[in-house]
């Protein structure tokens, strides 16, 4: 049996941290890009016996399920996740979590077992060490932002727009405690970035040719400044546009345009704007530079 251990203090109460773990969405949000899942359910509760389902992309026709049973539920101070189903012999994930001076100290504690363990324990190691890093800053983006945002709890439709950017704004939302409905009290509808909360209407406008995300390379060149923004710094935006006294019309862009040929590599198209759009004051960005974005979203140090 092999063992990997990561642990991150974040500065906020035990309460807040575990409780964000137990809310929709958390599993969602802490999943990196490139790993070749897909979540198929999402475990509804932290408790005893509750289960999540995972799709593995491996070559080949068939889809291969992970399947992890929740155990040792005890709030606000630990949960367990153990393999029924998957591609080790063994796997348990030990969530603690420990009050300490600063805030909360959260320990995952993988233990794991597989063929030719004391051989593939190093690069499995390696590759956990990237995914935790990548779970550990998204879960501290997210605690950062639900904390500045303190808002009022809502019941938000989220309809249209590209998936990637639907299903991230869902994760954040239900994660922050808000709850997704068919018809609410706050709306956004992504295709058009109209966001309603009662009386209150804004408009968020993205670069939507600047959204970075994985893709294959591509080659460009020029030095014209471009919009940019990252997919968890716009999903921000949207939550901004909710929580705050926003009315009218608000560019999610990242503080720090480029030029063209800096970025296109990691976009799915070139991208030239008619003009350089300002973002609006009083958002904090988690990627305000290219650099930042890039590290997080391939799980680079």
């Amino acid at each position: 049996m092999e063992t990997f251990v990561f642990s991150t203090t974040f500065p906020y109460p035990v309460e807040e941290v575990y409780g964000w773990h137990e809310r929709p969405g958390a599993m969602r949000r802490l999943t990196p890009p490139w790993e070749p899942v897909r979540i198929v359910t999402e475990a509804p509760a932290l408790t005893e016996g509750s289960r999540a389902v995972m799709e593995l992309a491996v070559p080949g026709p068939l889809r291969p399920r992970w399947v992890a049973r929740h155990t040792g539920y005890q709030p606000p101070h630990e949960f367990i996740d153990v393999q029924e189903h998957g591609p080790f012999r063994s796997w348990t994930h030990r969530h603690r979590f420990f009050e300490v001076p600063l805030g909360t100290e959260l320990v995952d504690e993988i233990s794991y077992d597989l063929p030719l363990a004391a051989f593939a324990a190093p690069f499995v190691d390696v590759r956990l060490y990237r995914m935790f890093r990548y779970r550990h800053r998204q879960l501290a983006g997210d605690l950062a932002l639900h904390h500045r945002l303190n808002g009022p709890r809502l019941a938000v439709s989220v309809t249209g727009g590209d998936p990637a950017v639907a299903e991230t704004l869902k994760a954040l939302l239900t994660t922050g405690g808000h709850r997704l409905v068919t018809h609410g009290d706050a709306s956004v509808d992504l295709t058009t970035g109209k966001v309603t909360v009662g009386d209150r209407t804004a408009r968020v406008s993205y670069p939507a040719g600047g959204l970075v995300r994985p893709r294959v390379p591509l080659l460009a060149s020029g030095d014209r400044l471009v919009n940019w923004i990252s997919l968890d710094d716009l999903a921000g935006v949207f939550l901004f546009a909710l929580l705050a006294d926003i009315r009218g019309d608000i560019d999610a862009v990242s503080p720090n345009p480029l030029p063209r040929k800096d970025f296109t590599a990691h976009l799915p198209a070139a991208y030239t704007p008619d003009r350089i759009a300002t973002p609006p004051a009083g958002v904090v960005f988690r990627h305000p530079d290219l650099d930042t974005a890039l590290r997080h979203l391939f799980g680079r140090k």
